[in-house]
C-alpha cells in the first residue's frame, strides 16, 4: 500500500484535540465528521475507539478521491464514508448521531455555508447531542492575535469568501437552532474548541 498523505494541520493538532474530544467520545456511540479532508482525524479516532461508529463526510472531490482510497485500504469496520454532505443542501440524509465533529471548516467555508452547519446539527444530532468545532475564531471584544491576523490575510488572498468567524455571531445562529453553548477551550496556536449541545 502506498504511503498515505497526512495533513500538516492534523499532525499539529490531533493530540490536543484528542485531549478534549475523547472524554466526550467515551459516552458516544456514533459520530459524524463534517469536512473530513484527508480523513486523518477519522482514521485516528475510529481506530482508537472501536466502540464508535464514525461517519466522515467530505464534499471537495479532490479530497474525496484520496479519502475513498484511504478508507478502502484501512478497512476499519467502524469507519464509514466519505459521505458527500453539502452545507448548502436543504437536508442531510443521515442517521441521528451523538456527536458532530468539525475541524478547520468554518474559516474555509463561506460564511453563510458555515452557519448552515448549525441547522444541520440541529437535525442530525440526537437530543442532548454535541457539536464539537475546532479552529481559529475572533471575538467582538478582543483584538485578533497577530498570527491569526496573518492567517486571515492569507485565507482571503486565497479566496475572499474565507475568513476567521466571529464567535458571538456563530453562537447567535446556534442558539436560533436550539444549540446551547457549553464550552470554549483555548488550544495551541491561538485555536479554540467550541462545544454546543442540542437541547433535550
Amino acid at each position: 500500500m502506498k504511503e498515505r498523505p497526512v495533513s500538516p494541520a492534523f499532525l499539529n493538532n490531533h493530540e490536543p484535540i484528542a485531549e478534549q474530544l475523547e472524554p466526550l467520545l467515551e459516552r458516544c456511540q456514533s459520530v459524524l465528521e463534517v469536512g473530513g479532508g484527508l480523513c486523518n482525524h477519522a482514521e485516528f479516532f475510529a481506530e482508537r475507539h472501536p466502540h464508535l461508529t464514525w461517519r466522515v463526510s467530505e464534499i471537495d472531490p479532490r479530497y474525496r478521491a484520496i479519502a475513498i482510497e484511504a478508507l478502502e485500504a484501512r478497512q476499519l469496520p467502524n469507519l464509514h464514508g466519505p459521505l458527500a454532505l453539502d452545507l448548502y443542501d436543504e437536508r442531510w440524509e443521515v442517521e441521528p448521531v451523538d456527536l458532530i465533529f468539525s475541524a478547520n471548516v468554518l474559516h474555509i467555508a463561506p460564511k453563510d455555508a458555515g452557519e448552515r452547519l448549525f441547522l444541520h446539527a440541529s437535525r442530525a444530532l440526537v437530543p442532548g447531542g454535541v457539536l464539537f468545532v475546532y479552529g481559529p475564531f475572533r471575538y467582538r471584544e478582543r483584538e485578533l492575535e497577530p498570527s491569526n491576523l496573518r492567517f486571515e490575510r492569507h485565507l482571503q488572498e486565497t479566496d475572499p469568501a474565507r475568513g476567521i468567524r466571529v464567535f458571538e455571531e456563530l453562537d447567535e445562529v446556534a442558539s436560533a437552532h436550539g444549540l446551547r453553548f457549553e464550552r470554549d477551550i483555548p488550544m495551541p496556536s491561538n485555536n479554540h474548541v467550541l462545544v454546543w449541545r442540542l437541547s433535550a
